[in-house]
């Protein structure tokens, strides 16, 4: 993680007993996950990837990943959901009007 997805961390999990951190973690190793794309913008690489559950309904989420010193490194964690975030699972991820609508205009065929 970057310094500050590391401060983020450690502010939402440091007073957790052990206990509650292995229920949160168990939690979060519960649901599958289905890597969709990966996105490369520049410094940044974007992964997009949907979470699956039973009983409960499927999430997009992302993962920012920079490289510091040669490392990858989380970005983005804790971190509310861009515009661009809502953007991808809103529009871009779910069959859409407006997905067909702007692939029509904009995609060339």
């Amino acid at each position: 993680m970057t310094q500050k997805s590391r401060q983020i961390f450690d502010s939402q999990f440091a007073a957790l007993s052990d206990a509650e951190r292995k229920e949160i973690l168990k939690d979060y190793v519960s649901w599958e996950k289905e890597y969709l794309k990966v996105l490369r913008a520049g410094p940044i690489n974007i992964i997009v990837f949907e979470r699956h559950r039973n009983k409960s309904e499927s999430q997009f989420d992302t993962a920012y990943i920079v490289l510091e010193n040669g490392r990858p490194k989380i970005a983005n964690f804790g971190a509310q959901k861009s515009p661009l975030d809502v953007f991808i699972s809103q529009y871009v991820l779910k069959p859409t009007p407006y997905l067909e609508n702007i692939s029509e205009k904009f995609l060339r065929k």
